[in-house]
């Protein structure tokens, strides 16, 4: 079960007195189960300047607790955000942290349509973006997303006592950890992995060897190179002309190489 701390909640509260420029402020409705730890978690996360809890795209546009599960609703909460702190993509990224995206209508303990996940966006300029992370996300992952991503079709704000839950009752169930909210997400697109040939420019002799060794199995014993024989040809070939000495250890015998050369 997460902790609530005073300092989140006085954080929170100097957030949602803070005025925002209008134009800076955007908007996005996340589900991702419970909307107490949702809420409670994003009302956390910087930029965001509020979390309000709600039931979005079910049918008609009027429902309440006891009925979500017969009127199709999903448990939501929709963000509004400064746009300046922090961005739509962040904000995914901390979505996708705290759900099981391959889990249909289920996460944590809680069990039924009111609990699927789903991105429900209001402005066609965010679908690019949204596009992209599902498109990340479901690499990561052998089964397809369970993440709905739609239009907004309907929003209906939960009842009051929904609203701050977890602030009035810090031992509330929770499905998720709040206290993630304050360390940062990490963009894997801003940081391109270098070829295998621009890192082996970079690397000593030595250091290349070692590298391609552990990118591609055991030198020995993983039928990539089957003996003695093979690794030595396999050396010579891509160190023809240099003076390389290697050792290898992780067998438990010391192997040493050096192949000769002009």
């Amino acid at each position: 079960m997460a902790l609530y701390t005073s300092d989140a909640t006085t954080e929170q509260i100097k957030k949602k007195e803070e005025k925002v420029n209008p134009e800076d402020q955007r908007e996005i409705y996340l589900a991702g189960g419970c909307f107490w730890g949702v809420e409670e978690y994003f009302s956390r996360v910087p930029g965001v300047i509020d979390a309000e809890s709600g039931y979005a795209n079910g049918k008609g546009d009027t429902t309440k607790y006891e009925l979500v599960n017969q009127t199709g609703h999903a448990e939501t909460v929709h963000i509004t955000y400064n746009v300046k702190k922090v961005s739509l993509k962040e904000l995914l990224l901390h979505y996708f942290r705290i759900i099981d995206p391959t889990s249909k209508n289920r996460q944590g303990n809680d069990q039924g349509s009111q609990y699927r996940t789903g991105v429900y966006y209001t402005d066609q300029a965010d679908l690019p973006t949204i596009n992209q992370v599902f498109e990340e996300v479901a690499k990561k992952y052998d089964k397809p997303l369970a993440v709905e991503k739609e239009e907004l079709a309907n929003y209906i704000k939960a009842e009051d006592y929904h609203q701050d839950y977890l602030q009035k009752h810090p031992n509330g169930y929770c499905h998720i950890d709040v206290n993630q909210a304050s360390y940062p997400v990490i963009d894997a697109s801003k940081y391109k992995k270098p070829s295998d040939a621009e890192i082996k420019k970079k690397l000593s002799d030595e250091e290349a060897v070692h590298y391609w060794t552990i990118n591609n199995g055991d030198l020995f014993g993983k039928g990539l190179l089957e003996d003695f024989e093979k690794e030595s040809e396999f050396l010579e070939r891509q160190y023809t002309g240099k003076i390389l000495s290697f050792s290898d250890n992780r067998r438990g015998n010391l192997q040493h190489w050096k192949i000769g050369g002009a």
